[in-house]
């Protein structure tokens, strides 16, 4: 019923543990990205999604918007998301 919440949550809470910034981004409408990542040259949307339906309206819309060169990040297994922290922990310290 709550997957979303939780999975958003511990995802919060981990980048929180590595003293990552909690940013988010809201669109003049509707869309929204559960997370900005930011490096020295770039900003990398995050889409937390609990279920198998991994599309997401607002990642394509901030894709339009700003064009990124890394956007296309949407997961939804843990064993992904342990994945991509780690790789989170090499960019950002990169």
């Amino acid at each position: 019923m709550f997957k979303g919440a939780i999975a958003e949550n511990y995802i919060a809470e981990e980048l929180n543990s590595m003293d990552i910034p909690l940013i988010y981004w809201k669109s003049k409408g509707n869309a929204k990205i559960d997370f900005l990542l930011t490096t020295s040259d770039r900003i990398i949307p995050i889409e937390v999604k609990a279920s198998k339906r991994t599309q997401s309206k607002s990642l394509n819309v901030y894709i339009q918007e700003y064009k990124p060169k890394y956007a296309r990040i949407k997961v939804n297994s843990v064993l992904v998301w342990m994945n991509l922290l780690n790789l989170i922990r090499i960019v950002t310290r990169g």
